[in-house]
Parts: structure tokens; sequence; C-alpha cells
């Protein structure tokens, strides 16, 4: 009997086999769970909504709350810059911003009269107002330009529409502009024809 045992027994090795046994068995286990399709009540699906809703709305509240404190910040920034002012820089600055506003006030003021100019001359080149936002620039002449510019394309765009129709199969051709001989006109034999056909040649009768 003491000869089966001559060898060592590793008893370490079978004590980690049978414990990867276990664990094997585990993972399949836990893997059969895993396989299991997922599933969420109302109440899942409720508390989800709620919860984003909360977090949106806290985020939200944040970023206001931190452009309200950096707008007070500002405001006692300059309000302690303008207190360290001499009067003559105060001054100075009042007048740099009533020039600056005065400014602004005339520039819309010659938006709104380049605006009245332009509509004018869209009438006078025979172009509708709609047109005004399309062809209106930085000041009148540029304006004539565009508006030049537009009225090339229209008129382009509708001698090519008459030629499209003029060209189509069916629609008679103009006529050739034929002169009467003074034979034939003397040949009209409706006296009121004749003298007016007379009239319209004069230069044979002279």
């Amino acid at each position: 009997m003491k000869e089966l045992f001559k060898f060592p027994l590793d008893l370490q090795f079978f004590a980690e086999g049978a414990n990867s046994g276990a664990e094997e068995g585990d993972v399949n286990t836990n893997s059969d769970e895993t396989d299991k399709p997922q599933t969420f009540t109302q109440a899942d699906v409720d508390r989800a909504v709620t919860k984003a809703v909360q977090t949106a709305t806290a985020n939200a509240n944040n970023k206001a709350q931190a452009s309200i404190s950096q707008a007070v910040q500002e405001a006692l920034e300059e309000e302690r810059r303008v207190a360290a002012l001499t009067e003559e820089q105060r001054q100075e600055e009042a007048r740099k911003a009533a020039q600056k506003a005065f400014e602004k006030k005339e520039q819309e003021l010659n938006k709104k009269i380049l605006r009245v100019d332009v509509g004018n001359l869209l009438v006078t080149e025979g172009l509708e107002k709609e047109f005004l936002d399309f062809v209106i620039g930085d000041d009148l002449e540029t304006s004539q330009t565009n508006i030049n510019t537009l009225k090339g394309l229209i008129d382009a765009r509708v001698q090519e529409g008459i030629k499209q129709v003029i060209t189509k199969p069916g629609v008679p051709s103009k006529p050739k502009n034929t002169r009467m001989t003074k034979e034939e006109i003397l040949a009209i034999k409706n006296t009121v024809e004749r003298q007016k056909a007379i009239a319209d040649n004069i230069e044979l009768f002279k």
C-alpha cells in the first residue's frame, strides 16, 4: 500500500481544480441570468424621467445663478472703476458715451433714408419694392449697381422665355414686312382701302 503513495500528491492542485469548477459553474449561472431580457415597470420609467427632469432643472438653475453672479461681479467692478476716476475722467467718459449713442442713432436714421431712396429707385426702374432687401447696399451707388444687375437678369430671363415660345413647334412665326407696289395699290377696287394704301406708301407716288 505504501508504494501507491511513492510520489507526493499535490493536494493544492486538486483543491484549485475543485474551486475552478465551482467558479465556472457560477459563471455559467450568471451568464444565464444575464441573457434574460431586462424589463422595466411603469414605476421604473417614471423614476427615470423624474430624475432626468430634476437633473436638467438643477443644471439650468446653476447656469442661471452663475450668470447672475457674474453680472453682479461685473457691475461691482465697474462701480469701483468709476469711483476711482477723477471728475474730468468721468466727464470725458460721459462725452464719449453720448457721442457713441448719437452715432448709433445717426446710422439708424441713414439706413431708413437709404431704404426709402432705394425703394424709389426700384419703382423708377419698373421693379417691385419686394426686391428691396435683395438690392440694398451700403450706399445709394452700390444699391443702384445691384438694381442694374437684377434688372439685367430679369430682362435676360424674359427674352429667353419669349425665344422659347416663338421657337416652339406649332407657334406661327412673325410675318415678314412685305411692301406693295404702285401697281398693286392702284389695282385695289375699294376706294377707301386704296386711299389708305396710298397714304401708307406715299413715297411711291412722289
